[in-house]
């Protein structure tokens, strides 16, 4: 919420808020939990000079089971990725997440035998609205668009993961994709630079994703399922729960002895 784009988005609301309903809180708060050195410095920028502590959030390794699982669960709902590569986009739908930009982006792109599945749960627009207004331009061969109420994530029929969101302070969809061995390309608005220092995928302005999805999408299996192990072993080191609670209790320790 501290990113620039989130603290624009319906400013009044929140100005409101500051003023009726929390005044004061955040000046008074002993100190900051940011998941992402990235969403420390959007703290910062709002002149917050409270401590800081960068935690990112934990991830949960999915198990072999979980992952055969969830995908004979979306193999019966989308038979064709039994054939076909899928890069999958996976989260809310609504205009912060470019949903609409990355459908775009897809159906201008040459991508092969690829085929996108846009999997999310209806908030600023729903699933049959997107398919219905991308139906003239012959979405259903391309992309499938469908609602992900009430079925295991998609991540284990994916070969490539994409998100090109205007603003996340962590993306734990990002995290998980990378836990399941999903490659993954973000924008830079994102906290996910390390995508590209980890071998795991790439984080790039949204100006370069267009290039970059190319590139991608160009890559044979056996590169991007070498991606995806990268990126799984780089959340098992740095993005466990443990690592996470640890840092935090040393925090909040700090707190406490900071005020006696």
């Amino acid at each position: 919420m501290m990113s620039p784009w989130a603290w624009q988005h319906r400013r009044l609301r929140k100005q409101l808020a500051s003023w009726l309903v929390h005044p004061g809180a955040f000046r008074q708060a002993a100190g900051w939990h940011a998941t992402s050195t990235e969403e420390a410095d959007d703290i910062r920028a709002l002149d917050f000079r409270q401590p800081i502590c960068v935690a990112p959030n934990g991830v949960a390794l999915p198990s072999e089971t979980e992952l055969a699982t969830a995908r004979a669960a979306w193999l019966e709902i989308l038979p064709s990725a039994r054939q076909r590569p899928v890069a999958l986009f996976y989260s809310r739908l609504h205009r912060k997440k470019r949903v609409r930009e990355l459908i775009d982006l897809w159906l201008s792109t040459t991508r092969g035998d690829w085929l996108l599945l846009v999997a999310g749960m209806a908030e600023e627009y729903n699933a049959a609205e997107l398919t219905t207004e991308f139906a003239a331009r012959g979405v259903t061969e391309r992309v499938h668009i469908l609602d992900s109420t009430g079925h295991p994530p998609p991540y284990a029929i994916a070969s490539l993961f994409l998100l090109p969101s205007h603003s996340e302070n962590f993306g734990l969809v990002i995290a998980e994709a990378l836990a399941a061995g999903v490659p993954t390309v973000v924008t830079d608005t994102t906290p996910w630079s390390g995508l590209n220092a980890n071998s795991a995928g790439w984080c790039v302005p949204w100006e370069d994703y267009p290039g970059t999805l190319q590139q991608a999408l160009a890559l044979d299996v056996t590169r991007l399922q070498t991606m995806g192990a990268a990126g799984h072993a780089w959340m098992e080191r740095d993005y466990s729960w443990s690592r996470a609670a640890g840092l935090l209790r040393e925090f909040y320790a700090s707190l406490l002895n900071g005020r006696r």
